[in-house]
């Protein structure tokens, strides 16, 4: 028996497929299939199923800002009298609030890897600032300006990294091109691995 609770819908298809609608597991399959060859493809893809299920839940607690990240970790979102990240949570007079205190609280730590990435790679900016952006996590404009979302300073710190070289290679590429990708993996070896990874987070993007 597996430990994931579904929704099986039978038609006349001719494959099996899974999707996550509203934090439930929604399974169709071909009319004939047995169970065990069905609940055989659900456990091949368990691991995606989890994943996808603790996005959603994830994106639920943020959205509803009973949380918020902090470094990749997920920490109990308080509103005060100030505006404040603590070890054990983050407190805000508002949720307009959270842009200067990210800000405030990270762009040291943040400029100081930015500079870090610049130097090693030879890929210099004109400006660095930061915005609200509610579907990138940076932009880099043809006078090599490089803006950074905000949200990204949410993230786990190698992922700022991952970030920060995407959008230093924009001031050589503009584009994605097979060179764009061929030089953020040189400056940064493990950049294709680490994309993929950052894509979990773009749901942060849409919030706030």
């Amino acid at each position: 028996m597996i430990d994931i609770e579904y929704q099986l819908i039978r038609s006349p298809r001719k494959t099996i497929c899974i999707s996550i609608r509203d934090n439930n597991v929604i399974v169709r399959a071909p009319l004939r299939t047995s169970v065990g060859i069905i609940e055989g493809f659900i456990l091949k893809k368990r691991n995606w199923i989890l994943k996808q299920l603790t996005r959603d839940n994830v994106y639920d607690e943020l959205s509803r800002f009973e949380y918020v990240l902090v470094k990749g970790e997920k920490v109990p979102l308080v509103f005060g009298e100030v505006n404040k990240i603590e070890s054990d949570c983050v407190i805000i007079k508002d949720v307009s609030c959270l842009n200067k205190l990210y800000h405030k609280t990270f762009k040291d730590e943040f400029f100081k890897l930015f500079e870090e990435v610049s130097n090693s790679s030879g890929l210099k900016a004109k400006s660095v600032s930061f915005r609200s952006y509610k579907a990138r996590w940076g932009c880099c404009d043809s006078n090599k300006s490089i803006v950074f979302n905000y949200k990204l300073l949410m993230l786990p710190t190698h992922l700022w990294r991952c970030v920060i070289v995407h959008e230093l290679c924009h001031t050589v590429y503009m584009d994605h091109s097979k060179n764009f990708k061929m030089l953020a993996q040189s400056v940064m070896p493990s950049y294709n691995f680490v994309h993929k990874e950052l894509k979990k987070y773009s749901f942060v993007t849409r919030l706030y």
